[in-house]
Protein backbone atom coordinates (compact mmCIF):
# COMPACT_ATOMS: atom_id res chain seq x y z
CA UNK A 1 0.00 0.00 0.00
CA UNK A 2 2.65 2.57 1.02
CA UNK A 3 4.84 1.05 -2.19
CA UNK A 4 2.18 2.28 -4.29
CA UNK A 5 2.17 6.25 -2.74
CA UNK A 6 5.95 6.69 -3.37
CA UNK A 7 7.32 5.97 -0.23
CA UNK A 8 10.69 3.93 0.48
CA UNK A 9 9.61 0.76 2.72
CA UNK A 10 12.21 -1.66 3.86
CA UNK A 11 11.27 -4.46 6.05
CA UNK A 12 13.48 -6.77 7.95
CA UNK A 13 12.78 -10.40 8.70
CA UNK A 14 13.82 -9.99 12.38
CA UNK A 15 15.17 -7.39 14.88
CA UNK A 16 18.38 -8.08 14.70
CA UNK A 17 18.25 -7.07 10.77
CA UNK A 18 15.91 -4.31 11.45
CA UNK A 19 18.69 -2.53 14.04
CA UNK A 20 21.75 -3.25 11.48
CA UNK A 21 19.73 -1.47 8.59
CA UNK A 22 18.40 1.51 11.42
CA UNK A 23 22.05 2.20 11.48
CA UNK A 24 22.54 2.66 7.53
CA UNK A 25 19.71 4.34 6.97
CA UNK A 26 17.43 6.77 7.57
CA UNK A 27 13.10 6.01 8.34
CA UNK A 28 10.56 8.97 9.09
CA UNK A 29 8.37 6.12 10.41
CA UNK A 30 8.60 2.49 12.00
CA UNK A 31 6.19 0.10 11.88
CA UNK A 32 6.75 -2.78 14.03
CA UNK A 33 4.91 -6.18 15.50
CA UNK A 34 4.49 -6.49 18.96
CA UNK A 35 5.36 -10.19 19.43
CA UNK A 36 8.83 -10.87 18.18
CA UNK A 37 11.44 -13.33 18.42
CA UNK A 38 14.20 -12.21 20.74
CA UNK A 39 12.47 -8.90 21.53
CA UNK A 40 8.74 -7.40 21.94
CA UNK A 41 7.75 -4.84 20.12
CA UNK A 42 7.72 -2.20 23.12
CA UNK A 43 11.30 -3.19 24.17
CA UNK A 44 12.62 -2.64 20.74
CA UNK A 45 10.97 1.19 20.41
CA UNK A 46 12.32 1.88 24.01
CA UNK A 47 16.07 0.85 22.85
CA UNK A 48 15.29 3.23 19.44
CA UNK A 49 14.08 6.31 21.93
CA UNK A 50 17.01 6.24 23.89
CA UNK A 51 19.57 5.05 20.99
CA UNK A 52 18.28 7.99 18.90
CA UNK A 53 16.78 10.37 21.15
CA UNK A 54 18.36 13.31 19.65
CA UNK A 55 16.74 12.59 16.18
CA UNK A 56 13.24 12.73 16.98
CA UNK A 57 11.22 15.85 17.10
Amino acid sequence: MLEGSDYYVGTATDVLEALKTLRHSHFDMILCDLKMPNMDGMSFFRGLKGEYQGDNP
